[in-house]
């Protein structure tokens, strides 16, 4: 790197600082606290509309598991690690996406009981 994009970058960290730590700054909070999605919380067959804003993951037992994060009509964001869920979004080519989750009831597995969830997108 140059010398003249060095000094153009650190003028731009120091413009930032400034900004940091001038109290009439606004700032965007990332940290909103988004609710785990509770699939016991939806009525056998109930479908909720939602959009499908990204992957991600989730750290459960300190181990990182794929997870998307969706918003209601509310705008109220959710993050959720349901496999069923979380492979039908990753077969979509592009996010966001509005869809339907219908959550058909618990039922019982090989490997204990699961929620039998629909996935349905625009």
């Amino acid at each position: 790197m140059n010398t003249s994009k060095q000094d153009q970058k650190k003028d731009n960290f120091s413009k930032m600082f400034d900004s940091l730590e001038n109290e009439k700054t606004e700032f965007t909070e990332l940290t909103q606290g988004r609710k785990y999605l509770k699939l016991d919380e939806f009525e056998t067959e109930e479908t909720r509309p939602f959009i499908c804003l990204e992957m991600t993951t989730f750290t459960k037992d300190g181990e990182d598991k794929p997870a998307v994060i969706l918003m209601d009509k509310s705008r109220e964001e959710f993050i959720c690690a349901s496999t069923v869920i979380v492979n039908a979004f990753s077969k979509v080519k592009e996010l966001p996406v509005g869809c339907k989750i219908q959550v058909m009831g618990k039922k019982d597995g090989p490997n204990g009981s699961y929620f039998d969830v629909k996935v349905f997108i625009l």
